[in-house]
């Protein structure tokens, strides 16, 4: 997570699931990308690498807390290779 202004951040994840049942794409929608990987099963279930962003806009609550107002995708400037 990076703070992008007192009220604004962004979440970043890469990562490589184990996914027994179904593709993640769904779950993730319009905030990550999802590639099968090209290698064999393991243990009887497909492996996905997978990238997740999104951007988001919070207010200060008590308690030195926050709430997330809205979130939307990153905007990706360049391609993962």
């Amino acid at each position: 997570m990076k703070w992008i202004s007192p009220t604004r951040f962004v979440v970043s994840e890469e990562s490589q699931w184990q996914v027994k049942e179904r593709d993640p794409s769904a779950t993730l929608g319009q905030y990550g990308v999802v590639e099968k990987s090209e290698h064999e099963k393991e243990e009887s279930a497909d492996l996905y690498f997978v990238w997740f962003d999104a951007e988001g806009e919070c207010e200060l609550v008590p308690s030195d807390k926050a709430r997330v107002l809205s979130t939307h995708p990153v905007k990706k400037q360049e391609s993962r290779e």
